[in-house]
């Protein structure tokens, strides 16, 4: 048997200029969270033709989101609350094939304010109407798979699962500016449970001088949830869009959608000299994304492919260069922009010490140096709302040390 208990008080300020000229802290955001797990591991038992081990437990979890400032704007208080049991057993037939299937399900409550806006989501005339509203749902998820042990180290797998998830609150709730995307936000506290049901098939070996991580996916959507670009711009209030033009109006909606992509990684030890190994590392993936009515669903990252050489010493010296390039986004979905291709190469060099841990339960200490986009490329990432307003970082480079006990 094993638990665990945990908690969380997070907060952030986002800076701007205010109504006022003056240039400070214009939105808070507080999230305060508890979270309780128990699992119980059961004994192996030898079925007539397999063995079958397994866990079983539950969880609770109770958040409190909070703000203030213009972000008292975007979403009243909400609460949520959830708990949920599940199950994972696996079956070992021998021979290195294995069964894998897992079961959950959970009770979810959100409590908020809920905002009655105009159909057309534009100026009618008058308040507003606003009522506290409690959302109370039931989502369920299972999940099959099936292992195999190949030659030469590698495992084969498909898999099946059937995954519903509930709506959050401020998919629920939004109701106003939010400055840190540039977006008027505008939640539906009519939301119902998005339900995905997805297939995977993948082929992995994590040792030797050859590792890969390769895996290509299909999912299908019932009720996808997104933010939709309206093509309406609004200033800080609702009496404004239409006529503002500082931020662009969402609207958390709900779509058929089906998803389908691959992820390959792959690194190769291709010279070895005394204590160190040279070798190279490949990367290839991409998603598509499309609504049942043929239209993209927006912000999906682009097709990317990279590679790079690599040193490892076992005297605890790391070192690494490589070029990851994302090809242009021309799958956008209505009032989204193109947006660029581009080249991020990347260096690294790390040193690391490891300890015994008797002393100080240190087990190890790592220090070193990146360097991300020396190329000083213009990168624009195709999932924010603010991609054609602001660049990601230039040319940087960064210290860092990382220890573990």
């Amino acid at each position: 048997m094993r638990f665990w208990l945990g908690g969380s008080s997070y907060k952030h300020n986002e800076v701007g200029v205010g109504e006022d000229g003056v240039d400070g802290v214009q939105a808070t955001f507080k999230n305060r969270e508890a979270e309780g797990r128990v699992e119980i591991q059961h004994r192996e038992i030898d079925l007539p033709f397999a063995a079958l081990t397994g866990a079983f437990g539950a969880q609770g979890d109770y958040a409190e989101l909070r703000t203030g400032g213009e972000a008292g704007e975007l979403i009243p208080p909400a609460d949520t609350g959830s708990g949920a049991a599940y199950v994972f057993e696996q079956l070992d037939f021998g021979g290195g094939f294995r069964a894998q299937g897992a079961a959950r399900i959970e009770h979810a409550s959100v409590d908020g304010t809920a905002t009655a806006f105009p159909s057309g989501y534009l100026p009618a005339g008058g308040d507003l109407p606003q009522s506290k509203r409690t959302r109370r749902f039931t989502p369920m998820s299972v999940s099959g798979g099936l292992m195999q042990d190949l030659p030469l180290g590698f495992v084969a797998s498909v898999t099946g699962s059937y995954v519903e998830r509930a709506p959050q609150a401020l998919e629920l709730f939004s109701k106003g500016p939010h400055d840190a995307p540039g977006t008027f936000e505008i939640g539906d506290p009519n939301l119902k449970l998005e339900k995905a049901k997805s297939v995977e098939i993948g082929l992995r070996r994590a040792e030797g001088p050859l590792r890969v991580d390769a895996s290509a996916y299909y999912t299908r959507y019932s009720g996808f949830i997104y933010r939709r670009l309206t093509g309406a711009r609004c200033d800080d209030d609702f009496d404004s869009c239409g006529i503002g033009d500082e931020l662009a109006q969402v609207v958390y909606s709900q779509q058929n959608a089906k998803f389908y992509g691959v992820d390959l990684a792959a690194q190769f030890d291709a010279i070895t000299v005394g204590r160190n190994v040279f070798g190279v590392d490949v990367q290839y993936d991409f998603v598509r994304a499309k609504f049942s009515d043929g239209t993209d669903v927006p912000r999906i990252p682009p097709h990317r492919v990279g590679g790079g050489l690599f040193w490892r010493s076992e005297d605890g010296f790391y070192g690494r260069v490589g070029l990851l390039h994302a090809f242009a986004h021309d799958e956008t979905a209505p009032f989204e922009t193109r947006t660029p291709g581009y080249d991020d190469l990347k260096a690294e060099l790390s040193y690391t010490r490891r300890f015994d841990g008797s002393v100080t339960r240190l087990s190890s200490i790592t220090v070193g140096l990146v360097g991300d986009n020396l190329l000083n490329d213009r990168i624009r990432n195709s999932a924010s709302f603010k991609k054609d307003e602001i660049l990601l970082p230039g040319a940087n480079v960064r210290a860092f040390v990382k220890a573990k006990f």
